[in-house]
């Protein structure tokens, strides 16, 4: 019996044999860094009880947000700089590695250490492995290869909630499945994950500087944003301060470079700025529902702490 058609904007997407392996692999490696544990996630009916309880903890789950999002931005920078394929490939590793510590290393200085590299490492698989798949397509099916891999990276986030809750007091579930899953997106990607051309001497300032300016919206607009604080609150003007001075940094280095090479790369920043801004107010709309609903699907219908999570996992995945 004949096999239906696919529909085209799958097909266009499949069809191409090199663009379709290289899917795969920035689909495989998005989601091991999709499953690097997020042990102090606010997803966590654990984080949620603790910062019930002393809600100062709040201004950690911020920190944590805003550093995460400008480690991505910075992943992006160096990923443009250099080439993407040791930046995914060497990602992988040292997630492998810290995922295998994290289940003998459980506690104290020495685990918040190979967390937070294995956040490094997260931020650094993520933009290469976006970018490979981008430059691997054109037109519809980029958009469609894009929205495929990072489905993958939502499941992955939806997933590691439920991992470490599913046997209370215990996370090695998550850290198991996490290594596991970083193991074979590197056997995946190792011959899959093409070299992406560098950018030239006059172009990478104005990457640098692209990086620095993001980073500078996302902190000013976080904590613009920041909701349940009043301005009395350091911890909020830190940040607002961190992102002026991202800020000024920017323009002091767009000046030097525009001096230094007048007819280079321009792009109008004032759209892009809005943009930014938008998407920062968009996901605390989705982030505040994102992190309640589980403890409404817990206490409400009584579905319990995992099904709670399970019950909004398709809302990761859309």
């Amino acid at each position: 019996m004949a096999r239906p058609p696919l529909p085209a904007f799958i097909a266009d997407v499949v069809d191409d044999r090199q663009a379709r392996a290289t899917l795969l692999a920035g689909a495989a490696a998005l989601f091991a860094a999709g499953l690097d544990p997020k042990v102090w996630g606010p997803s966590l009916t654990t984080v949620q009880s603790a910062i019930r309880a002393r809600p100062e903890l709040e201004s950690y789950v911020l920190i944590g947000a805003v550093g995460f999002a400008i480690m991505l931005l910075i992943g992006g920078a160096i990923g443009d700089l250099r080439q993407a394929r040791p930046l995914i490939l060497g990602g992988l590793v040292v997630l492998v590695a810290t995922d295998v510590i994290g289940l003998v290393v459980t506690s104290g200085p020495a685990f918040i250490a190979v967390r937070l590299v294995g956040s490094a490492a997260s931020a650094l698989v993520v933009p290469a492995s976006l970018a490979c798949v981008a430059l691997a397509y054109r037109g519809v099916a980029r958009a469609t290869a894009i929205g495929f891999a990072y489905a993958a990276y939502g499941g992955a986030q939806a997933l590691m909630p439920m991992l470490l809750t599913l046997i209370p007091g215990e996370r090695w579930p998550g850290f198991v499945v996490a290594a596991l899953a970083a193991a074979l997106a590197l056997a995946i990607a190792r011959n899959r994950v093409p070299q992406l051309e560098r950018p030239g001497r006059q172009e990478r300032p104005y990457v640098l500087g692209t990086a620095l300016w993001a980073s500078s919206i996302v902190a000013i607009s976080a904590g613009l944003l920041w909701l349940g604080s009043g301005w009395d609150n350091p911890v909020r003007l830190a940040i607002v301060g961190l992102g002026v001075a991202l800020l000024v940094a920017f323009f002091v280095a767009e000046a030097r470079r525009r001096a230094e090479h007048p007819a280079s790369l321009r792009v109008d920043r004032r759209p892009v700025t809005i943009a930014l801004f938008a998407g920062v107010v968009i996901a605390i709309a989705q982030s505040v529902p994102m992190v309640l609903l589980p403890t409404y699907f817990a206490i409400v219908p009584r579905y319990g702490p995992l099904f709670g999570l399970a019950a909004v996992a398709p809302l990761f995945l859309g």
